[in-house]
């Protein structure tokens, strides 16, 4: 048996068992908040993906930072492991601000100020 955030999953020859779907945030929150399904259709979401496991795949992603130009590829995979999986994935990308590439400008004294406003 396995676990993830609490819930207890078999692992059986054929893989995991179904999900719960009753049990899923993402499907309990449907029943609160209406607006969010209009919206993720409004996003090229079928009703099928509502129905799905919604898993949020957050990253900092960005061109402005080298440290994170590497994130989309990871993203991408991370993404489509969801999707095989049988979940619907939702990517969102954090700003952020390179020291480095700010450095000798009059941005350099905001960076580590909104590094400390995303960090909160």
């Amino acid at each position: 048996m396995t676990a993830q955030r609490g819930f207890p999953r078999m692992v059986s020859e054929q893989g995991l068992d179904p999900i719960n779907r009753k049990r899923l945030r993402s499907q309990r929150l449907r029943k609160i908040n209406f607006q969010g399904d209009a919206l993720r259709l409004g996003m090229n979401w079928t009703e099928d993906d509502l129905g799905k496991p919604q898993v949020l795949v957050e990253s900092a992603y960005g061109m402005g930072h080298p440290g994170t130009f590497h994130f989309r590829g990871l993203v991408e995979e991370v993404s489509n492991g969801v999707f095989e999986a049988g979940g619907k994935p939702a990517e969102f990308v954090v700003s952020d601000i390179c020291d480095g590439v700010v450095q000798a400008t009059e941005g350099r004294p905001r960076s580590l100020g909104r590094r400390s406003d995303r960090a909160g």
